[in-house]
């Protein structure tokens, strides 16, 4: 506490010292605008790519139409709530940032809960299989929107920059994870949990600690 009110201190002394500045648009607008970027992004990676050749058979699945709602959620939220961390007072939604945990842990029910695949054994034979292509393409599909979204939050003044930094990067790869289920006709939980929810959440730490450093407000 007493740290972070130093930093409050502080960041009030720098915004003085700067003079007057354009305010910031309003979270939701930046949002939208941000999205629209991003969705029109990743239709342009899956036209190059190809859909998955039962998509139409798959949306008629209840699990996986659900799955695909709560990682777009996932990305929405994500995204609103680091615009909202990007001011000083988290636009006065303190609890938003903990509104996309919500979202993982249902999606991890629906996607995980009660698989009987999921065991060491057949851990231990995906992690041999090396299938680092799909961490590339999730990290290709969700660099430049991620990009995109710390350079909007640094635009602000955040004085909790790692949350700021977290919600970013899990923003842009909740939308890379969402193509790839669009795209990769593979949906065996073990190499689900090993190929993209564990390197999603690799990337969410480096994004923590990128945060850190490059949304510190200056």
């Amino acid at each position: 506490m007493k740290k972070e009110q130093i930093d409050t201190d502080q960041l009030i002394q720098n915004m003085l010292d700067e003079g007057p500045q354009k305010p910031l648009p309003h979270p939701m607008w930046q949002t939208s605008l941000w999205l629209l970027a991003t969705l029109f992004y990743l239709a342009t990676l899956s036209g190059y790519f190809g859909l998955r050749g039962d998509i139409a058979e798959k949306f008629s699945e209840p699990s996986y139409f659900i799955d695909i709602l709560l990682l777009f959620g996932l990305g929405i939220f994500s995204t609103f709530a680091a615009l909202c961390l990007s001011r000083p007072d988290g636009y006065q939604m303190p609890r938003l940032k903990f509104v996309p945990i919500g979202f993982i842990l249902a999606w991890a029910i629906l996607a995980f809960g009660g698989s009987a695949e999921i065991n060491v054994a057949n851990i231990f034979h995906s992690m041999s299989l090396g299938q680092f292509d799909c961490l590339w393409h999730i990290l290709l599909f969700s660099t430049p929107p991620g990009l995109a979204l710390f350079l909007i939050v640094r635009k602000g003044a955040t004085i909790q920059y790692c949350w700021a930094g977290t919600m970013a990067t899990l923003s842009a790869t909740a939308f890379g994870y969402l193509l790839m289920r669009l795209i990769e006709q593979n949906d065996n939980p073990v190499h689900l949990i090993m190929w993209h929810a564990v390197p999603i959440i690799l990337m969410c730490i480096v994004g923590m600690i990128i945060g850190k450093f490059a949304l510190k407000w200056r």
